[in-house]
């Protein structure tokens, strides 16, 4: 049978739907190619039960949220290695930061963070800075964090991490 050169024209709802279905990923691409989100893979177990190894994730650029008390950062190492630290913000800005047995309480409240006791933590206190945050990992005794390097500067966060989408029997957004 030869090649006789006419194409059956496409329709407009497929047209439409094909449309409708294109956009929406055309703009979530642009927005991982100008650099507003980035897609990162967890390899350790310093933020379970939230974040598992394995699970990959959606950051977006901390500049999109002007208060990131209790979300979920990506940011520079303090100690100088290349990988990202993902991390909980558990103080902010004038913050006071006290650890008492292992026990974590915020601006003077006699009441602890829920969560576990860290164990081997010497009795400190911190008063943060205007621009500075405090960061504890969600399993807080198998976690590099602020308990040990201290409050960082917010211009060391590289972004928030907003969603989940491996595995897809996890998929959502984070909390």
């Amino acid at each position: 049978m030869a090649f006789s050169g006419y194409r059956k024209p496409i329709s407009k709802v497929r047209w439409i739907i094909s449309t409708l279905i294109l956009i929406p990923i055309l703009v979530v691409w642009s927005f991982f190619l100008t650099g507003h989100w980035k897609s990162f893979k967890v390899i350790s177990r310093s933020m379970e039960p939230t974040l598992l190894i394995d699970d990959y994730l959606v950051m977006r650029e901390q500049n999109d949220f002007p208060n990131l008390d209790n979300l979920i950062v990506v940011v520079r190492d303090p100690f100088g290695s290349t990988m990202p630290l993902v991390k909980r913000v558990i103080a902010g800005a004038n913050s006071t930061v006290r650890v008492s047995n292992g026990r974590i309480y915020l601006d003077g409240s006699d009441k602890s963070l829920p969560g576990e006791v860290l164990a081997d933590t010497p009795n400190q206190r911190w008063i943060l800075k205007p621009d500075e945050v405090f960061l504890l990992g969600d399993n807080r005794n198998n976690s590099q964090d602020s308990s040990e390097f201290g409050p960082i500067p917010r211009s060391d966060i590289l972004g928030v991490i907003t969603y989940r989408y491996w595995p897809i029997s996890r998929l959502g957004k984070i909390q």
